[in-house]
């Protein structure tokens, strides 16, 4: 079972970093014993890998089409920023009550963190590392649930911004995230819950922008 469980993660995390790398543009079969020969193991864990992509929003399974790299729709992608930018400009405004020294300390630690992922252009702990600055705030609210669904929604918008955030082209001094995730820490340590809110309502909308959504729509649907 062990043994099964991690030629799984194998499989995972090689289709994860393929999609991640675009080495597949959206839309793109994908071929369980093209992948299961690459890694020299069997299609069943090929499979199991596959399935928790989908979970993850990064490939859809099809009955007659198999898996293919998920192509976003337009509707799809505003819909699930619409539910961050509900849940976390609150999860931020309710860390302000529970956040601690310590707490401040780790978010800024995750901030130059995410400066030397970008600079190194490496995507995958890019993601990683914003996936942690954002679900500590939501931890920070005391809420459990709002924790998980912020978690939840966060894993969808990696696999567009994966897929389709100009990552890989723009520099350093173009992206606005840095600031913005700057500007929510200084509110948290301040106990500011109205400005927290307020600042996590720009980063998200800001990340949103990014994407470009009605051109990037047109690209993946054509």
């Amino acid at each position: 079972m062990a043994k099964n469980r991690n030629l799984e993660e194998q499989a995972y995390y090689h289709i994860r970093r393929a999609i991640i790398a675009r080495r597949w543009q959206p839309g793109t079969r994908l071929s369980e014993p093209q992948i299961a020969d690459e890694l020299g193991i069997s299609r069943t864990p090929v499979r199991n890998a596959m399935r928790r992509l989908a979970a993850d929003g990064m490939v859809a399974l099809n009955a007659n089409l198999g898996a293919q790299v998920v192509q976003p729709s337009q509707k799809l992608v505003l819909d699930t920023y619409f539910m961050r930018e509900i849940l976390e400009p609150e999860a931020a405004a309710m860390a302000c009550r529970h956040v601690s020294p310590s707490d401040i300390a780790r978010l800024e630690e995750l901030r130059h963190q995410e400066v030397e992922a970008f600079r190194d252009r490496d995507l995958e702990r890019f993601m990683a590392i914003n996936d942690a600055f954002h679900i500590l705030i939501a931890s920070l609210s005391g809420n459990d649930v709002l924790r998980e669904t912020v978690r939840r929604h966060i894993t969808m918008t990696n696999a567009f911004f994966s897929l389709l955030d100009p990552f890989y082209i723009i520099g350093p001094d173009e992206t606005d995230s840095f600031r913005e995730h700057g500007d929510i820490v200084r509110h948290l340590a301040r106990g500011d819950d109205g400005s927290a809110r307020a600042a996590m309502i720009i980063h998200i909308r800001s990340s949103r922008s990014c994407l470009r959504v009605s051109r990037i729509a047109s690209e993946c649907e054509g």
